[in-house]
């Protein structure tokens, strides 16, 4: 099996670079809310993160390099 290029326009990576920014800077909210976030317990802690890595779409999390 050959490996697939895909050429992008200049108006389709236009797009596709917003989309991306756009999906960043909705990760880096999300993560500022979970860090201003009041935890009972370390336990509690660990599942938001836990939670909120799932959820990463763009920015990859210390584990998936």
């Amino acid at each position: 099996m050959k490996n697939a290029t895909t050429v992008l326009t200049p108006a389709a990576l236009k797009r596709v670079d917003k989309h991306c920014l756009k999906q960043g800077r909705a990760e880096l909210k999300d993560f500022e809310r979970l860090c201003n976030t009041d935890f009972a317990c370390e336990a509690d802690a660990l599942k938001a993160l836990a939670r909120f890595e799932r959820t990463l779409w763009w920015t990859p999390s210390q584990g998936q390099f």
